[in-house]
């Protein structure tokens, strides 16, 4: 037993973490995937909310076309009572 401790090379603690953990490199392009992704996600939000403005600036206008007809419409009738 001694003998194969003595042959056997020491490793430094940071030896032993450096081998244990992934290199930079793929740790770096890991967070740039991630960050892709939510930039991407961001995006794609941003259009949703754009695309519900829209229907609501839609749903708005239609909303007052509506009204500005019902209030036409009774002001006509007023007209014609008198």
């Amino acid at each position: 037993m001694f003998f194969f401790s003595e042959t056997m090379p020491r490793l430094r603690t940071n030896q032993r973490t450096n081998e244990e953990d992934p290199p930079e490199e793929k740790c770096h392009e890991e967070e740039e995937e991630e960050e892709e992704e939510e930039e991407e996600e961001e995006e794609e939000e941003e259009e949703e909310e754009e695309e519900n403005d829209k229907e609501k600036k839609k749903k708005k206008k239609k909303k007052k076309k509506k009204k500005k007809k019902k209030k036409k419409k009774k002001k006509k009738e007023e007209e014609e009572e008198d």
